[in-house]
Protein backbone atom coordinates (compact mmCIF):
# COMPACT_ATOMS: atom_id res chain seq x y z
CA UNK A 1 0.00 0.00 0.00
CA UNK A 2 1.54 3.32 -1.08
CA UNK A 3 1.10 6.73 0.60
CA UNK A 4 -1.76 7.81 -1.69
CA UNK A 5 -3.68 4.62 -0.94
CA UNK A 6 -3.24 5.27 2.77
CA UNK A 7 -4.68 8.77 2.42
CA UNK A 8 -7.62 7.30 0.47
CA UNK A 9 -8.14 4.78 3.27
CA UNK A 10 -8.08 7.61 5.84
CA UNK A 11 -10.62 9.59 3.84
CA UNK A 12 -12.88 6.52 3.69
CA UNK A 13 -12.73 5.91 7.44
CA UNK A 14 -16.36 6.93 7.92
CA UNK A 15 -17.46 4.35 5.36
CA UNK A 16 -15.42 1.70 7.18
CA UNK A 17 -17.08 2.63 10.47
CA UNK A 18 -20.58 2.28 9.00
CA UNK A 19 -19.83 -1.37 8.23
CA UNK A 20 -18.77 -2.11 11.80
CA UNK A 21 -20.99 -2.49 14.88
CA UNK A 22 -18.34 -2.36 17.60
CA UNK A 23 -18.08 0.91 19.52
CA UNK A 24 -14.29 0.50 19.76
CA UNK A 25 -13.87 0.13 16.01
CA UNK A 26 -12.62 3.70 15.49
CA UNK A 27 -9.69 3.08 17.86
CA UNK A 28 -8.81 -0.17 16.06
CA UNK A 29 -8.93 1.48 12.61
CA UNK A 30 -6.91 4.48 13.84
CA UNK A 31 -4.24 2.20 15.29
CA UNK A 32 -4.01 0.19 12.06
CA UNK A 33 -3.68 3.39 10.03
CA UNK A 34 -1.10 4.69 12.48
CA UNK A 35 1.22 1.72 12.06
CA UNK A 36 0.91 1.97 8.26
CA UNK A 37 1.48 5.73 8.12
CA UNK A 38 4.55 5.63 10.35
CA UNK A 39 6.34 3.43 7.81
CA UNK A 40 6.47 6.32 5.34
CA UNK A 41 8.32 8.88 7.45
CA UNK A 42 8.58 12.35 5.88
CA UNK A 43 6.63 11.26 2.81
CA UNK A 44 3.36 11.46 4.75
CA UNK A 45 3.90 14.93 6.23
CA UNK A 46 2.34 17.10 3.52
CA UNK A 47 -0.58 14.85 2.49
CA UNK A 48 -1.51 14.04 6.10
CA UNK A 49 -1.29 17.71 7.14
CA UNK A 50 -3.86 18.58 4.46
CA UNK A 51 -6.32 16.30 6.27
CA UNK A 52 -6.31 18.77 9.19
CA UNK A 53 -8.66 20.82 7.00
CA UNK A 54 -10.93 17.92 6.08
CA UNK A 55 -14.62 18.63 6.74
CA UNK A 56 -15.02 15.34 8.61
CA UNK A 57 -14.29 15.59 12.38
CA UNK A 58 -13.42 11.88 12.44
CA UNK A 59 -10.80 12.31 9.70
CA UNK A 60 -9.32 15.42 11.37
CA UNK A 61 -9.22 13.63 14.71
CA UNK A 62 -7.50 10.60 13.17
CA UNK A 63 -4.93 12.80 11.38
CA UNK A 64 -4.12 14.54 14.69
CA UNK A 65 -3.83 11.15 16.41
CA UNK A 66 -1.31 9.95 13.78
CA UNK A 67 0.67 13.22 13.81
CA UNK A 68 0.96 13.10 17.61
CA UNK A 69 2.26 9.52 17.52
CA UNK A 70 4.77 10.25 14.74
CA UNK A 71 6.58 13.00 16.71
CA UNK A 72 7.92 14.19 13.37
CA UNK A 73 9.13 17.80 13.70
CA UNK A 74 8.16 18.56 10.11
CA UNK A 75 4.50 18.63 11.19
CA UNK A 76 5.15 21.60 13.51
CA UNK A 77 4.55 24.43 10.96
CA UNK A 78 1.35 22.74 9.77
CA UNK A 79 0.03 22.45 13.33
CA UNK A 80 0.88 26.11 13.99
CA UNK A 81 -0.87 27.09 10.78
CA UNK A 82 -3.97 25.13 11.86
CA UNK A 83 -4.14 27.08 15.14
CA UNK A 84 -3.59 30.40 13.38
CA UNK A 85 -6.45 29.68 10.98
CA UNK A 86 -8.67 28.77 13.94
CA UNK A 87 -7.52 31.55 16.28
CA UNK A 88 -10.97 31.94 17.83
CA UNK A 89 -11.29 28.22 18.54
CA UNK A 90 -13.67 27.58 15.65
CA UNK A 91 -12.43 24.00 15.28
CA UNK A 92 -13.30 21.54 18.04
CA UNK A 93 -9.77 20.10 17.95
CA UNK A 94 -7.83 23.32 18.71
CA UNK A 95 -7.04 22.10 22.21
CA UNK A 96 -5.84 18.72 20.90
CA UNK A 97 -3.53 20.39 18.37
CA UNK A 98 -2.18 22.74 21.05
CA UNK A 99 -1.42 19.68 23.23
CA UNK A 100 0.36 17.97 20.31
CA UNK A 101 2.53 21.07 19.81
CA UNK A 102 3.26 21.15 23.52
CA UNK A 103 4.39 17.54 23.27
CA UNK A 104 7.21 18.52 20.92
CA UNK A 105 8.79 20.46 23.78
CA UNK A 106 11.93 22.42 22.97
CA UNK A 107 11.81 21.31 19.33
CA UNK A 108 8.76 23.49 18.65
CA UNK A 109 9.60 26.46 20.88
CA UNK A 110 11.32 28.74 18.34
CA UNK A 111 8.60 28.32 15.71
CA UNK A 112 5.80 28.89 18.22
CA UNK A 113 7.48 32.01 19.65
CA UNK A 114 7.97 33.40 16.15
CA UNK A 115 4.30 32.84 15.32
CA UNK A 116 3.04 34.29 18.64
CA UNK A 117 5.27 37.35 18.12
CA UNK A 118 3.76 37.86 14.68
CA UNK A 119 0.27 37.63 16.15
CA UNK A 120 1.11 40.09 18.93
CA UNK A 121 2.46 42.57 16.39
CA UNK A 122 -0.98 42.41 14.74
CA UNK A 123 -2.80 42.66 18.09
CA UNK A 124 -4.02 39.06 17.98
CA UNK A 125 -4.11 36.90 21.09
CA UNK A 126 -4.45 33.26 20.05
CA UNK A 127 -5.19 31.29 23.24
CA UNK A 128 -4.40 27.94 21.66
CA UNK A 129 -1.04 29.00 20.24
CA UNK A 130 -0.01 30.81 23.42
CA UNK A 131 -1.01 27.74 25.41
CA UNK A 132 1.55 25.72 23.44
CA UNK A 133 4.18 27.80 25.28
CA UNK A 134 3.28 26.12 28.59
CA UNK A 135 6.69 24.49 28.75
CA UNK A 136 9.61 25.12 31.11
CA UNK A 137 12.29 26.55 28.84
CA UNK A 138 14.94 29.27 28.98
CA UNK A 139 13.87 30.56 25.57
CA UNK A 140 10.19 30.65 26.53
CA UNK A 141 11.03 32.41 29.80
CA UNK A 142 13.07 35.03 27.94
CA UNK A 143 10.16 35.67 25.55
CA UNK A 144 7.56 35.87 28.37
CA UNK A 145 9.81 38.24 30.32
CA UNK A 146 10.27 40.52 27.28
CA UNK A 147 6.50 40.70 26.72
CA UNK A 148 5.68 41.39 30.38
CA UNK A 149 8.32 44.13 30.65
CA UNK A 150 6.97 45.76 27.48
CA UNK A 151 3.38 45.33 28.73
CA UNK A 152 4.32 47.09 31.96
CA UNK A 153 6.07 49.95 30.13
CA UNK A 154 3.69 50.32 27.18
CA UNK A 155 0.37 49.20 28.63
CA UNK A 156 -1.78 51.13 26.14
CA UNK A 157 -0.22 49.18 23.26
CA UNK A 158 -1.80 46.00 24.69
CA UNK A 159 -5.15 47.42 25.76
CA UNK A 160 -8.35 45.70 24.59
CA UNK A 161 -6.70 42.66 22.95
CA UNK A 162 -3.96 41.22 25.18
CA UNK A 163 -5.10 38.62 27.75
CA UNK A 164 -2.80 39.24 30.69
CA UNK A 165 -4.98 37.03 32.94
CA UNK A 166 -4.10 34.07 30.69
CA UNK A 167 -0.53 34.99 29.70
CA UNK A 168 0.64 35.41 33.30
CA UNK A 169 0.15 31.67 33.90
CA UNK A 170 2.81 30.89 31.28
CA UNK A 171 5.19 32.57 33.72
CA UNK A 172 4.07 30.18 36.47
CA UNK A 173 5.12 27.20 34.33
CA UNK A 174 8.69 28.53 34.39
CA UNK A 175 8.77 28.24 38.22
CA UNK A 176 11.34 31.01 38.67
CA UNK A 177 10.99 32.77 41.99
CA UNK A 178 12.93 35.75 40.68
CA UNK A 179 9.99 36.42 38.33
CA UNK A 180 7.58 37.25 41.18
CA UNK A 181 8.70 40.88 41.31
CA UNK A 182 8.13 41.19 37.57
CA UNK A 183 4.57 39.93 38.02
CA UNK A 184 3.89 42.09 41.08
CA UNK A 185 4.89 45.22 39.15
CA UNK A 186 1.90 44.62 36.89
CA UNK A 187 -0.46 45.22 39.82
CA UNK A 188 0.39 48.93 39.62
CA UNK A 189 -1.30 49.13 36.21
CA UNK A 190 -4.93 50.07 35.58
CA UNK A 191 -6.16 46.46 35.23
CA UNK A 192 -9.52 44.86 35.93
CA UNK A 193 -10.28 43.18 39.24
CA UNK A 194 -10.24 39.78 37.53
CA UNK A 195 -6.84 40.45 35.95
CA UNK A 196 -5.30 41.55 39.24
CA UNK A 197 -6.69 38.49 40.99
CA UNK A 198 -5.08 36.21 38.38
CA UNK A 199 -1.74 37.99 38.77
CA UNK A 200 -1.83 37.69 42.57
CA UNK A 201 -2.72 34.00 42.27
CA UNK A 202 0.12 33.50 39.79
CA UNK A 203 2.58 35.09 42.23
CA UNK A 204 1.40 32.75 45.00
CA UNK A 205 1.72 29.76 42.67
CA UNK A 206 5.29 30.72 41.73
CA UNK A 207 6.29 31.12 45.39
CA UNK A 208 4.71 27.87 46.57
CA UNK A 209 2.37 25.97 44.26
CA UNK A 210 1.24 23.54 46.96
CA UNK A 211 0.18 26.38 49.29
CA UNK A 212 -1.56 28.12 46.38
CA UNK A 213 -3.57 24.95 45.60
CA UNK A 214 -4.64 24.67 49.25
CA UNK A 215 -5.77 28.30 49.31
CA UNK A 216 -7.61 27.86 46.01
CA UNK A 217 -9.48 24.87 47.41
CA UNK A 218 -10.38 26.83 50.56
CA UNK A 219 -11.76 29.66 48.41
CA UNK A 220 -13.73 27.18 46.34
CA UNK A 221 -15.33 25.66 49.45
CA UNK A 222 -16.15 29.11 50.84
CA UNK A 223 -17.77 30.13 47.56
CA UNK A 224 -19.81 26.91 47.48
CA UNK A 225 -21.04 27.63 51.02
CA UNK A 226 -22.04 31.18 50.03
CA UNK A 227 -23.72 30.01 46.84
CA UNK A 228 -25.70 27.44 48.83
CA UNK A 229 -26.74 30.13 51.31
CA UNK A 230 -27.96 32.46 48.55
CA UNK A 231 -29.78 29.62 46.79
CA UNK A 232 -31.45 28.72 50.08
CA UNK A 233 -32.65 32.24 50.85
CA UNK A 234 -32.91 33.54 47.31
CA UNK A 235 -30.90 36.36 45.78
CA UNK A 236 -33.86 38.74 45.71
CA UNK A 237 -34.54 38.38 49.41
CA UNK A 238 -30.86 38.70 50.38
CA UNK A 239 -29.74 42.12 51.59
CA UNK A 240 -26.60 43.50 49.97
CA UNK A 241 -25.09 44.20 53.39
CA UNK A 242 -25.42 40.46 54.17
CA UNK A 243 -23.43 39.51 51.08
CA UNK A 244 -20.63 42.10 51.13
CA UNK A 245 -17.83 42.37 53.68
CA UNK A 246 -16.60 45.60 55.31
CA UNK A 247 -13.62 47.33 53.76
CA UNK A 248 -11.94 50.67 53.22
CA UNK A 249 -13.36 53.09 50.69
CA UNK A 250 -10.91 53.76 47.83
CA UNK A 251 -10.70 56.86 45.68
CA UNK A 252 -11.68 55.85 42.14
CA UNK A 253 -10.04 57.75 39.30
CA UNK A 254 -8.88 57.17 35.72
CA UNK A 255 -5.79 55.34 36.98
CA UNK A 256 -7.69 52.59 38.81
CA UNK A 257 -11.22 52.73 37.36
CA UNK A 258 -10.74 49.56 35.35
CA UNK A 259 -10.34 47.52 38.54
CA UNK A 260 -13.94 48.38 39.50
CA UNK A 261 -15.37 48.09 35.98
CA UNK A 262 -17.69 45.18 36.81
CA UNK A 263 -19.39 47.09 39.63
CA UNK A 264 -19.55 50.34 37.65
CA UNK A 265 -21.06 48.49 34.72
CA UNK A 266 -23.69 46.77 36.89
CA UNK A 267 -24.84 50.16 38.23
CA UNK A 268 -24.95 51.83 34.81
CA UNK A 269 -26.65 48.85 33.16
CA UNK A 270 -29.33 49.14 35.89
CA UNK A 271 -29.74 52.82 35.07
CA UNK A 272 -29.96 51.97 31.37
CA UNK A 273 -32.54 49.23 31.96
CA UNK A 274 -34.83 51.61 33.87
CA UNK A 275 -34.29 54.39 31.29
CA UNK A 276 -35.42 52.10 28.47
CA UNK A 277 -38.63 51.34 30.35
CA UNK A 278 -39.09 54.99 31.39
CA UNK A 279 -37.59 57.23 28.64
CA UNK A 280 -39.08 60.39 30.18
CA UNK A 281 -36.71 60.38 33.20
CA UNK A 282 -33.99 63.02 33.44
CA UNK A 283 -30.47 63.20 34.79
CA UNK A 284 -31.94 64.76 37.96
CA UNK A 285 -33.87 61.53 38.59
CA UNK A 286 -30.64 59.52 38.29
CA UNK A 287 -28.90 61.86 40.75
CA UNK A 288 -31.76 61.55 43.25
CA UNK A 289 -31.77 57.74 42.94
CA UNK A 290 -28.01 57.37 43.32
CA UNK A 291 -27.95 59.71 46.34
CA UNK A 292 -30.62 57.62 48.06
CA UNK A 293 -28.78 54.44 47.15
CA UNK A 294 -25.51 55.83 48.49
CA UNK A 295 -27.07 56.91 51.79
CA UNK A 296 -29.17 53.81 52.51
CA UNK A 297 -27.40 50.89 50.85
CA UNK A 298 -25.85 49.45 54.03
CA UNK A 299 -29.00 49.78 56.12
CA UNK A 300 -31.97 47.40 56.17
CA UNK A 301 -32.92 48.63 52.71
CA UNK A 302 -34.11 46.94 49.56
CA UNK A 303 -34.89 49.95 47.37
CA UNK A 304 -37.61 52.57 47.81
CA UNK A 305 -38.85 52.33 44.21
CA UNK A 306 -38.47 50.28 41.02
CA UNK A 307 -35.44 52.30 39.84
CA UNK A 308 -33.48 51.63 43.02
CA UNK A 309 -34.57 47.97 43.11
CA UNK A 310 -33.23 47.38 39.58
CA UNK A 311 -29.80 48.83 40.44
CA UNK A 312 -29.69 46.90 43.72
CA UNK A 313 -30.55 43.66 41.96
CA UNK A 314 -27.79 44.26 39.40
CA UNK A 315 -25.30 44.90 42.21
CA UNK A 316 -26.34 41.75 44.08
CA UNK A 317 -26.09 39.69 40.88
CA UNK A 318 -22.58 41.00 40.16
CA UNK A 319 -21.34 40.40 43.69
CA UNK A 320 -22.92 36.93 43.69
CA UNK A 321 -21.46 35.96 40.30
CA UNK A 322 -17.98 37.20 41.24
CA UNK A 323 -17.79 36.21 44.91
CA UNK A 324 -14.12 35.30 44.56
CA UNK A 325 -13.28 38.91 43.65
CA UNK A 326 -14.24 39.97 47.17
CA UNK A 327 -15.80 43.39 46.59
CA UNK A 328 -16.17 45.34 49.83
CA UNK A 329 -18.78 47.81 51.09
CA UNK A 330 -16.28 50.64 50.81
CA UNK A 331 -15.56 49.79 47.17
CA UNK A 332 -19.23 49.57 46.18
CA UNK A 333 -19.98 52.87 47.94
CA UNK A 334 -17.07 54.46 46.07
CA UNK A 335 -18.45 53.15 42.75
CA UNK A 336 -21.91 54.64 43.45
CA UNK A 337 -20.32 58.00 44.32
CA UNK A 338 -18.09 57.86 41.23
CA UNK A 339 -21.10 57.49 38.91
CA UNK A 340 -23.10 60.04 40.91
CA UNK A 341 -20.32 62.60 40.42
CA UNK A 342 -20.11 61.69 36.71
CA UNK A 343 -23.82 62.45 36.27
CA UNK A 344 -23.49 65.74 38.16
CA UNK A 345 -20.49 66.87 36.09
CA UNK A 346 -21.73 65.65 32.74
CA UNK A 347 -23.15 68.98 31.61
CA UNK A 348 -19.64 70.43 31.83
CA UNK A 349 -18.75 68.45 28.69
CA UNK A 350 -21.58 69.69 26.46
CA UNK A 351 -25.34 69.83 26.03
CA UNK A 352 -25.89 66.08 25.80
CA UNK A 353 -27.47 64.54 28.90
CA UNK A 354 -25.78 61.75 30.86
CA UNK A 355 -28.65 59.40 29.99
CA UNK A 356 -28.28 60.04 26.25
CA UNK A 357 -24.54 59.56 26.54
CA UNK A 358 -24.72 56.15 28.24
CA UNK A 359 -27.52 55.08 25.88
CA UNK A 360 -25.10 55.56 22.97
CA UNK A 361 -22.35 53.69 24.87
CA UNK A 362 -24.63 50.71 25.50
CA UNK A 363 -25.74 50.71 21.86
CA UNK A 364 -22.08 50.44 20.85
CA UNK A 365 -21.60 47.51 23.24
CA UNK A 366 -24.67 45.75 21.83
CA UNK A 367 -23.47 46.34 18.26
CA UNK A 368 -20.08 44.72 18.98
CA UNK A 369 -21.41 41.83 21.06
Amino acid sequence: MDCKELIDKLENIEQLLKKEKSGNELIRIQNNLLSDFLKYGDEIVEPLSKELENKSPIIRNTAIHIIAASNNEKFIPYLINFLRKNKDGEDEFCDDVSRVLLGYGEKAVDQIIMSVKRDFENKIYNYWLVDALSIESDRVYKFIKEILIDFSSNYQKYENWFKIDDFIWKLVVQQRKDSVQLAENLLKLNLTRDEKMEIRDACKAINNYEDYEKEKNRRKLKKEEQVFKFMLHGLLSSKLNEIVQDGQRPIINDNNRKEFMNILFSIESGIMKYYKKNPSIKDADVIKTLKNLRDKIWSDYDGDNEFEKIILYNLKSEVFNDLELGYTKGEISACISYILNSVKRHKEYGDESYLEFIKKQFEKIETHS
